[in-house]
């Protein structure tokens, strides 16, 4: 028996394992893959599996401990409602709702046992975002950092390789199923797209001001 073994989801389907066995009984098969898994799922319990993108893949870079909700220093009711959010668009019936329909970061990811993926937008061409797009798994985080720095936008002066029209693609498109949250940050809001940034694209918009005395303390 040839037995054809694919990684975890982890947008890294290329790499393949190939077990020949030549006896009947598959207990022994059967206790090499536990004894694999349970292996693997301690080397990630209570971690965050972050992805890089690299030439024209995803690569795994590095294993981040979760982050416990009391070290993000954020106003709290902000938090609560930030998290809130999340609970409630991971919710199933959420889910199927948008089906019918057609530092902080970290926290979110590791409270709900969510994969990060990572886009540094000025290395990337349309071509290439459609690809990771397309080989991301169904449910993770997709964080697009300083997408303002990107030149997704209207002005001639763009000088960023990817369109505004693909990114709205890769976003709304068949590539973006449901259960998948992207984050964006910037420094500068204005520079965007009012249309990157509308309802309906982007559900929550938060801005991170300098520490208040209660945050402080």
């Amino acid at each position: 028996m040839d037995l054809l073994i694919r990684k975890r989801e982890l947008g890294i389907t290329r790499e393949k394992a190939c077990i020949s066995y030549f006896r009947r009984n598959l207990n022994v098969l059967r206790e090499l893959l536990d004894k694999c898994s349970r292996h693997y799922l301690g080397l990630i319990e209570n971690k965050t599996c972050v992805f890089e993108h690299e030439g024209d893949r995803w690569k795994s870079s590095k294993l981040r401990n979760k982050r416990d909700m009391l070290t993000v220093v954020i106003d709290r009711k902000l938090k609560e409602m930030l998290l809130g959010d999340v609970v409630e668009f991971l919710d199933f019936k959420t889910r199927t709702w948008y089906f019918t329909k057609s530092s902080f970061s970290l926290f979110i990811i590791g409270q709900f046992d969510l994969d990060v993926y990572v886009l540094t937008m000025f290395s990337l061409n349309d071509y290439s975002l459609k690809t990771f797009f397309t080989e991301l798994p169904q449910h993770c985080i997709v964080l697009l950092e300083d997408v303002d720095i990107t030149g997704v936008n209207r002005t001639k002066n763009s000088s960023a390789d990817v369109s505004l029209l693909t990114l709205f693609n890769v976003l709304d498109g068949l590539a973006s199923p449901e259960g998948r949250v992207l984050i964006m940050t910037t420094n500068y809001i204005e520079r965007l797209d009012p249309a990157l940034i509308r309802p309906g694209r982007v559900d929550t918009k938060v801005e991170f001001r300098f520490a208040d005395e209660d945050m402080i303390s």
